[in-house]
C-alpha cells in the first residue's frame, strides 16, 4: 500500500482518507502538533516512503 493513499483527501462521497479518519477525535491533551500521541499516529501511517530505510 502506498503512503500517498494513506494521506488521500476525502473521496467524492465525502469519506475521509485513512489518516484523517484516524485523527478525528484524537485527544492531544491540548498540545496540538507537539503531542506525542499525534506524532505517533501520523508516523504509523508511514508519511515518508523515502525514509522507510532508516
Amino acid at each position: 500500500m502506498l503512503a500517498t493513499w494513506n494521506f488521500s483527501p476525502r473521496d467524492a462521497a465525502g469519506v475521509p482518507g485513512p489518516l484523517e479518519a484516524a485523527l478525528a477525535g484524537l485527544d492531544t491533551g491540548g498540545l496540538g502538533a507537539k503531542s506525542a500521541v499525534l506524532q505517533h499516529m501520523i508516523r504509523s501511517f508511514d508519511p515518508c516512503m523515502d525514509c522507510t530505510a532508516h
